[in-house]
């Protein structure tokens, strides 16, 4: 959520050339919520998220603002050094902040991108600009069903449009349909766009930066890019961690449906294409009931959970669930579990999710299974 209940931004930089650009962000930010700017520069290269990190401790300010670092790893480092402030880098290429005449906001429809776009809609109201969110909805994992296809659309801009409203959210959103989420969003961005993109799966950075989305995007344009990071989340829903593009429906041969899975998740870059051998060695499946098996593989890394999804439709049906486990966050997962051990005790509940036609609608069952919602009515 982007927090405007702090009093501080901090502007930290490692350059003197730096100041100009970050400063004009952060007068943005502090006007459009009545904050007080705080500017550092650090002393050391070296040393210089370690030096962001002991300020923020000492200020604890909500939003900390600095150039966006030139590699994954370092971006880690600034991600440990904010804590529980969000943080906003910037590019450092030249250009001008009173240049910008549109916002664009990129979104893959994940409830955790929302203060990015609350974000987007506070700075076009502030600079008194135009703006929009750009929502690319992806087909890979659809049935190869034209009517499924359109209801899946449907369903998707119906809740997102609520979903947007009820968040503050104020830019209109413009749909798109497309597999291709970095392409797609180069060809709507103009030269004096001000494009504001989320931050990139934790496991893409150690690896393959370059290859994060976020950083295609920043890469292949002209103009402004920005990234708003937000602090880890304690609780895991659901929703948050199964994702539409994410989610496989129709037939499939039950000995390929992990490498289903794992390609489709290579394919949305939330793992590196590297890792999918690895990925597929160290599977370790749990059936939680006739009609649900769990499968999971435990990563020697730092990062968030990343799962799929796929639903085995017809007679016989099946849910399949993949979640991929950070080493050093394993406990993560295991509220995960639980949820799901909870789904699949209720034979109804998995007969309703195997009905589902779209992944738009799985993810909808999903939401009303964790928050209680007779499934009887909802069917």
């Amino acid at each position: 959520m982007f927090n405007s209940n702090g009093l501080e931004i901090l502007v930290t930089t490692e350059h003197a050339y730096e100041k100009p650009i970050l400063m004009a962000y952060g007068r943005i930010l502090a006007h459009s919520l009545g904050a007080k700017i705080i500017h550092a520069q650090t002393t050391s290269p070296e040393r210089h998220w370690a030096e962001v990190g002991e300020t923020a401790r000492e200020l604890l300010p909500s939003i900390i603002i600095a150039a966006w670092p030139a590699g994954g790893r370092s971006m880690q480092d600034a991600q440990n050094a904010a804590g529980s402030a969000q943080l906003l880098l910037v590019d450092m290429r030249p250009h001008e902040v009173a240049d910008i005449r549109r916002i664009v906001a990129p979104w893959s429809g994940n409830p955790l991108s929302l203060g990015r776009l609350r974000l987007a809609s506070r700075l076009a109201s502030d600079l008194e600009l135009p703006g929009h969110v750009l929502r690319i909805v992806g087909t890979q994992g659809l049935p190869d069903d034209r009517r499924a296809l359109s209801q899946h659309f449907r369903q998707v801009r119906q809740r997102e449009r609520v979903e947007l409203a009820l968040s503050a959210v104020t830019l209109p959103v413009h749909f798109r349909v497309s597999d291709d989420a970095v392409g797609e969003t180069l060809v709507r961005i103009k030269p004096h766009d001000l494009v504001i993109v989320g931050g990139s799966n934790d496991w893409m950075l150690d690896d393959h930066p370059t290859a994060a989305v976020s950083w295609d995007i920043r890469h292949s344009v002209n103009g402004p890019v920005a990234m708003l990071i937000e602090p880890d989340q304690t609780a895991v829903t659901l929703q948050q961690v199964f994702q539409e593009d994410a989610i496989l429906i129709g037939t499939f041969s039950h000995a390929g449906i992990a490498q289903e899975m794992v390609s489709l998740l290579v394919n949305q870059r939330q793992v590196p294409w590297s890792w999918k051998p690895r990925i597929l060695e160290r599977v370790k499946e749990i059936s939680l009931g006739k009609s649900v098996l769990f499968m999971h593989a435990q990563i020697p890394r730092h990062g968030q959970i990343v799962s799929s999804m796929c639903i085995e439709r017809g007679a016989g049906g099946r849910i399949h669930f993949l979640v991929l486990v950070p080493h050093e966050g394993y406990d993560t997962y295991l509220p995960v579990l639980a949820k799901l051990a909870e789904l699949a005790s209720n034979e109804h509940n998995v007969e309703v999710l195997i009905a589902c036609r779209t992944p738009a609608e799985a993810l909808s069952i999903l939401r009303k299974i964790e928050i209680g919602r007779d499934l009887f009515e909802a069917a």
